[in-house]
């Protein structure tokens, strides 16, 4: 069942330079919502900017859901701007959530690709791998590592914060036969993540990340070519299995 409904910010907080975390006092989304589904948010109380934007649910608590959310662009910008106390429009929960885990859980995110996986935490548990560029992500790992108190491995490119490699190289090195995977991030990580697992895991499973307009399905625009043929990210997703999207 999907939910239009307005939600009240009840906590907002700036994880660092132009990352937020958003509570958001929504009952009937809260109580319906399963990691790896997303809501579409209007970010002004008018039309304009006329599309709602897509946020993955990154947990719930009680009545409230958890958004992560980055500045990339006007709509964002403007979501940035709200404060505590303040209306948002939400439509949810959309899309397919990750199925439940026949295998020993290894969650792996790139940057923001960790917010859905969060929620999957929440739920599973499983240890967490997240992968970022350099320091400048230092705010938004925090976070994670205290909001987890738990099994998280940090991994940056630079080696400023945790090992030194890529989301890639921490699913590598925590993977074994018995790790179901589930992933989110950058097509290109989500894509590179499946050959070097394949056959090596009971299985590998992705939330595509995808601009998206209505989130129902009916204007094609979050389409993606497949090997098995065109499929909406929205509807058919966002979340995977991975051998559907990535074998031919």
């Amino acid at each position: 069942m999907i939910f239009e409904i307005d939600g009240v910010i009840k906590e907002k907080a700036e994880l660092q330079d132009g990352i937020f975390y958003l509570s958001v006092e929504a009952p009937s989304i809260a109580y319906l919502a399963g990691p790896g589904q997303f809501v579409l948010v209007r970010v002004s109380p008018s039309f304009d900017p006329f599309l709602r934007r897509p946020l993955s649910i990154a947990g719930t608590k009680d009545d409230r859901i958890k958004l992560l959310f980055s500045i990339v662009g006007r709509g964002t910008s403007l979501l940035s701007r709200m404060r505590e106390g303040d209306v948002l429009s939400l439509r949810g929960p959309l899309g397919k959530s990750f199925p439940h885990p026949e295998g020993d859980l290894l969650l792996v995110g790139g940057g923001m690709g960790v917010a859905p996986l969060l929620f999957a935490h929440q739920v599973y548990g499983g240890r967490l791998v997240l992968g970022v560029k350099d320091g400048s992500w230092k705010g938004l790992c925090d976070w994670v590592r205290d909001s987890l108190k738990g099994e998280v491995s940090l991994f940056s490119e630079d080696g400023s914060i945790g090992e030194k490699g890529t989301a890639l190289d921490g699913a590598l090195y925590y993977s074994y036969p018995s790790s179901e995977v589930w992933a989110c991030g950058p097509k290109e990580m989500l894509f590179a993540l499946y050959r070097a697992l394949k056959g090596k895991v009971k299985g590998i499973f992705g939330s595509i990340e995808e601009r998206m307009a209505c989130g129902i399905g009916g204007c094609y625009g979050c389409s993606m070519e497949t090997p098995r043929g065109m499929r909406r990210v929205c509807v058919d997703g966002p979340v995977f299995d991975l051998k559907e999207v990535c074998e031919i």
